[in-house]
């Protein structure tokens, strides 16, 4: 969370997959949300499952010690770019490099008004 602050990135931290959806029905303005796979009370898979039914075009980056299962369901469920996964174990700073290029590559993306 510190190193994500100290970037100038604002952080709401929840503590399973129950209390993200809950989070995130009251403010879906994240412009990126990480969620890890063995998340308890709802794994991350089907909180991004009900991030996509509120969001559609959410980014989200899971982090997980299963990256060859998990990167094998991102790809059946056909969510692409906008999934990305770091394999535990990682550096704080890969995190933060991950989430800034996902968010980057997202606002490329949006049309100049």
């Amino acid at each position: 969370q510190e190193i994500f602050q100290s970037k100038g990135h604002n952080v709401k931290l929840t503590f399973d997959g129950q209390e993200c959806i809950n989070e995130y029905l009251c403010n879906k303005a994240y412009d990126v949300v990480i969620l890890d796979y063995g998340m308890p009370k709802k794994n991350g898979i089907d909180t991004a499952k009900e991030i996509f039914a509120i969001s559609p075009k959410q980014n989200i980056v899971f982090i997980s010690g299963f990256g060859d299962e998990l990167e094998s369901q991102i790809e059946d469920l056909g969510w692409g770019e906008k999934v990305q996964v770091i394999e535990k174990p990682f550096s704080s700073v890969a995190l933060v490099n991950k989430v800034e290029r996902q968010n980057s590559e997202s606002l490329q993306k949006i049309p100049a008004k």
